[in-house]
């Protein structure tokens, strides 16, 4: 299935996902996990074992889109159990829709952003390390 990932398109398969992820251990999750065979994974580490991305170059609601889209529930811990992606016919469709196009331009912004806050913190430490 194709996808758009941070401006960057992606083909993945649901059993290309599993064969990535089997044998890894699962990380502790802080919001978003799915439930795989070999345990529960956070949503961004299987999608950075899937793809070979760094987890900082995606947003969360991405890997929660990926993955369900390709028949995995992602849930949302903070919640207890509420299901924060669950696949449907509707998701199934190639995400040309506007919903995807905003959802996509929403974490490219969320991605600048953090790229921003991680400059400015670098410039803070150069001044402070200036005489």
């Amino acid at each position: 299935m194709d996808f758009t990932v941070g401006g960057r398109k992606l083909t993945l398969t649901k059993e290309e996902v599993e064969r990535a992820v089997r044998g890894q251990v699962a990380e502790s999750y802080q919001t978003y996990y799915v439930d795989l065979a070999d345990g529960r994974y956070p949503t961004k580490q299987v999608l950075a074992l899937a793809t070979g991305w760094p987890r900082d170059s995606f947003t969360s609601h991405e890997a929660n889109r990926v993955l369900g889209r390709l028949g995995f529930t992602c849930v949302n811990a903070d919640t207890e159990g509420h299901k924060s992606f669950t696949p449907t016919a509707a998701a199934a469709a190639p995400d040309h829709s506007q919903g995807d196009e905003i959802q996509r331009l929403t974490a490219s912004i969320e991605v600048l952003q953090a790229a921003v806050a991680g400059l400015a913190a670098r410039v803070t430490a150069l001044e402070v390390k200036q005489p």
